[in-house]
């Protein structure tokens, strides 16, 4: 059976970081994890379009010449306005349910990108936890994408302002609980 783990949070309060540090936690101790973002779709158009590895991951605010925009707008402009909202709201979960069925069945999905509530929803129908990263950053971007899932699909909040250490033994602490089986039907 598959273990699905979501992080949400706005941009730059650690869900990337974390999901990595779970994955090396979960990895030690023998567990077969794949971490799978959501925007992976977005990202591999982004590629199509000029976008380095370096903009869609790290510098999310640099422009592409050939869209003027930057990898961010971009996935929220491309993701979020046009294909969630004039296409279809489940048009990213429809995508990765068909990749997920491609992945072993004992394996740990995380997905580092969890922005929408039907995006939590399709993780806790699978028994899985949606986790809340909350660093006391605040940059104001309005975008819906941005604006946080309803508290009642948020399985506990981590409180990311105590540096890497105190985040990386943050996901020790949930490791252990995927271990005895807190998220397994």
């Amino acid at each position: 059976m598959k273990t699905l783990i979501g992080f949400t949070g706005t941009k730059q309060h650690g869900k990337d970081t974390a999901s990595t540090m779970l994955k090396l936690w979960l990895e030690s101790k023998g567990y077969r994890v794949k971490i799978v973002a959501l925007a992976d779709p977005i990202r591999n158009i982004g590629e199509i379009l000029g976008y380095t590895e370096r903009q869609m991951k790290y510098d999310k605010n640099e422009i592409n010449f050939v869209t003027g925009l930057s990898f961010r707008e971009f996935a929220q402009k491309f993701g979020t306005d046009f294909c969630r909202d004039e296409i279809n709201p489940s048009i990213w979960i429809n995508l990765l349910t068909k990749a997920l069925c491609r992945i072993e069945e004992d394996t740990i999905i995380i997905f580092p990108d969890v922005r929408f509530n039907n995006e939590a929803e399709m993780i806790r129908s699978g028994n899985g936890a949606v986790f809340k990263i909350h660093r006391g950053v605040n940059d104001n971007d309005t975008h819906k994408s941005e604006s946080g899932i309803s508290d009642e699909l948020v399985d506990a909040q981590i409180d990311n302002d105590g540096g890497l250490h105190e985040l990386f033994r943050m996901m020790e602490t949930i490791s252990v609980l995927i271990e005895k089986g807190a998220y397994d039907e």
